[in-house]
């Protein structure tokens, strides 16, 4: 039996496999792409309520406070680096830090976030954050209420 390669009717079945498995898998990584966005949007919405709830839950006399109580209140710092996510801590203690995916980044310059005992921020904030095509973004208005648009 001669091994003479193979005929052009095998070569057309293999593109046309290769085609299909390649045109279910494009719409499936732009969905996942979407999800990761959307799941690190939540995610860093819930943490900011943490923020604001354990900020709520420090007992700080008004009158008393110094630079040491202050640094008793939780803070949640943004990393915009090539690896973005985020860090809550209270004083020198970290108490989660998150990464994102690699499709999700952190547009903008921000500062530490933190909530006063109230539970209120000093002014609004809006977080951006962005895949390749769209964005979320995470709000918190002056009262302390937390959205993601």
């Amino acid at each position: 039996m001669k091994n003479r390669g193979s005929s052009l009717i095998e070569i057309i079945l293999v593109i046309a496999i290769t085609a299909i498995v390649f045109s279910v898998a494009m719409p499936m990584s732009i969905y996942l792409k979407q999800y990761d966005l959307d799941s690190a949007a939540y995610q860093l919405a819930s943490d900011l309520r943490l923020v604001q709830q354990l900020s709520i839950n420090t007992s700080i006399v008004e009158n008393e406070l110094s630079k040491d109580s202050v640094e008793q209140f939780p803070k949640l710092a943004l990393r915009r680096s090539d690896i973005c996510g985020y860090i809550i801590s209270r004083g020198l203690t970290t108490i989660k830090s998150i990464t994102f995916s690699e499709n999700v980044k952190v547009v903008g310059e921000y500062q530490m976030i933190y909530f006063n005992n109230n539970g209120y921020i000093n002014r609004p904030i809006t977080i951006r954050l962005s895949n390749e095509k769209k964005n979320r973004y995470v709000i918190i208005d002056r009262v302390g209420r937390i959205r993601v648009q």
